[in-house]
């Protein structure tokens, strides 16, 4: 079994080769592949990945596309993902400054052998530990609720890092359509409304050690309105997303 780190890149150059060295740390006892995907920087990440890819040909790949949006990297590195995966592979949907370390991977390793087609690393876990913000943490448990009255989630945090059994990937990529910060919000509901087994499990995570963790009063309300456009379509096109 293989998991492939799916890692979206944008003006990045700055940790980028800090954070992606830690994927060589020998306590990792998984095989692991990492595909950096740059998409739209106006720096030098590219240049970066690329030097990583040929440092390291074994564990990572770099890949380049022009547009800015989180969704165009995700979908781009779960395309490439099943050119070389195997039934029995995984991809983890993450981010450059890997959020949780590898808090998410210790528990998937608990996890993937139950029989769930998707694992998630959730700050809304009762067991997660957290530090963070009272704002940031009011912010969060507000759109989990908002997303539950208006999509009917179970998921309480589609935002965390996402495994996925790369098995289940030719059905999914056609599915989802958005591109933005909205990508995975998208793809989980999409997972529960076709009845996939998903388990939402504890991560670490300290937000003073993220860059770039803020949430503005604008982008939340931007992320209602997304889930309310979402919901007004779904109800719309009933039968859309089903199998």
């Amino acid at each position: 079994m293989n998991i492939i780190y799916i890692i979206p890149a944008y003006n990045e150059a700055s940790i980028l080769r800090e954070q992606m060295l830690k994927f060589l740390d020998k306590k990792l006892n998984i095989k692991l592949t990492v595909f950096i995907v740059e998409n739209g920087s106006n720096d030098s990440t590219y240049e970066v990945a690329r030097l990583l890819e040929t440092d390291y040909p074994n564990k990572f790949k770099a890949f380049s596309i022009d547009k800015a949006g989180i969704g165009y990297a995700y979908s781009k590195g779960m395309e490439e993902a099943l050119k070389i995966s195997h039934s029995d592979d995984w991809v983890c949907l993450s981010a450059a400054d890997l959020p949780f370390a590898f808090s998410d991977l210790v528990q998937f390793e608990k996890f993937n052998v139950l029989g769930f087609d998707c694992i998630i690393g959730s700050k809304l876990h009762n067991e997660s530990q957290i530090s963070r913000s009272f704002y940031r943490e009011i912010i969060t448990k507000v759109l989990s609720y908002v997303r539950y009255i208006f999509l009917n989630m179970k998921v309480a945090d589609c935002q965390g890092t996402i495994f996925l059994k790369c098995a289940n990937l030719d059905q999914l990529l056609g599915k989802v359509k958005s591109r933005d910060f909205f990508y995975t919000t998208e793809l989980v509901s999409i997972l529960e409304s076709n009845k996939y087994k998903i388990i939402e499990v504890p991560i670490i995570y300290d937000e003073e050690k993220r860059k770039r963790s803020s949430i503005s009063l604008a982008s939340g309300l931007k992320y209602l309105l997304k889930i309310i456009n979402f919901s007004i379509n779904t109800l719309t096109k009933r039968n859309y997303y089903q199998k």
